[in-house]
């Protein structure tokens, strides 16, 4: 089988793969495959089909690309959740700070953008060039 690469992950929590097109008997067939050392391993092979892909070159535009380091899921859902930013015992409460969830397993994904900007925000406020929206009383209760 010979074939041709469609996709490269070169920051993939597994190592470097990428997803290859092949034809076998005139049948498409994806193979993933990475790098590991010296050698070259299959990860997985499968034929692409609807919905996923629109034909054996063309992932679907509804897919996300993106996989979740914990589980391997493709479903993401964007959320919003309160951030607590902590920096030697300072703390900076972002409400409504988008993520994406894994609908699979839960896992939390934080674009980087949006992390940079909290904390140069937060930053901002302690050297006081910019004011919070408010403050706000929190009680402590220590686990006994």
């Amino acid at each position: 089988m010979t074939g041709e690469i469609l996709e490269q992950y070169p920051d993939d929590g597994r190592g470097e793969s990428c997803l290859m097109l092949g034809f076998c008997d005139n049948i498409p067939i994806h193979v993933v495959c990475g790098k590991r050392g010296e050698r070259i391993v299959i990860i997985t092979t499968y034929v692409p089909k609807p919905p996923k892909f629109l034909d054996p070159w063309t992932r679907s535009k509804k897919v996300e690309t993106k996989r979740c380091i914990s589980c391997g899921s493709f479903e993401y859902e964007e959320r919003k959740t309160d951030y607590l930013y902590s920096y030697k015992g300072n703390y900076l409460l972002v409400p409504n700070t988008p993520v994406e969830v894994c609908l699979n397993c839960g896992m939390v994904y934080f674009d980087a953008k949006v992390l940079k900007e909290i904390e140069r925000r937060f930053f901002a406020i302690q050297k006081k060039t910019e004011k919070p929206d408010s403050y706000v009383e929190l009680p402590l209760a220590a686990y006994a």
